[in-house]
């Protein structure tokens, strides 16, 4: 499996018609987040964390150019908040990696950061290795957990679709409820217009 650095750096230190609403138990197969089909490409789960990955219909995990990971981390919404996180997680980039750019595009108190960041000239044993990555991630405090939602590109996004990518990720709501089971709601891509 050839994970995105967002996913191992966050191991290592959530359209098309109305919303729709997904449980814990019914880890959806196929999502549209930007219209398209997105299939789970990888899903592993414990009773620390939750990770899933969704790749283009087409693609893998092992051979991807876009990768959308939902990450859960139970119980440490009350151990460190999101821009605590992301610092961490940038941290360690800048030691693997040779350039590091980073961006905060919106914090909502110690609540949730969104952020946008590339890499590049990473060491070969970090996923992706040398080759430049772009990502748009969102750190979330939830009831019992942390959430992070990412999308990651092998390639710069086109300013459209940069703005789309920010508005898909900014108004996806997580909610760690209080039966432990998670949701995860997308708002339909014929509602996302330009950045929040």
């Amino acid at each position: 499996m050839n994970p995105s650095l967002c996913s191992f750096l966050i191991i290592a230190a959530l359209l098309t018609g109305p919303s729709v609403l997904f449980a814990a138990t019914d880890t959806p197969k196929r999502i549209p987040f930007d219209g398209r089909n997105w299939i789970v490409g990888s899903h592993d789960a414990n009773e620390q964390q939750s990770i899933t990955e969704y790749v283009p219909e087409g693609e893998t995990v092992d051979n991807w150019t876009e990768l959308v990971t939902i990450s859960e981390f139970f119980g440490l919404q009350d151990q460190i908040t999101p821009t605590q996180l992301m610092t961490s997680m940038m941290q360690m980039a800048e030691e693997n990696c040779s350039g590091v750019k980073k961006n905060i595009l919106q914090t909502e108190g110690t609540e949730s950061i969104l952020f946008e960041w590339e890499t590049k000239g990473c060491k070969a044993e970090i996923p992706g290795g040398s080759a430049p990555e772009f990502d748009i991630s969102r750190i979330i405090v939830g009831k019992d957990r942390i959430f992070i939602m990412q999308h990651a590109s092998k390639k710069a996004l086109t300013a459209e679709k940069r703005d789309q990518w920010i508005m898909i990720i900014s108004s996806s709501v997580f909610d760690g409820t209080a039966n432990g089971k998670k949701s995860f709601k997308n708002v339909p891509a014929a509602n996302q217009k330009g950045t929040p």
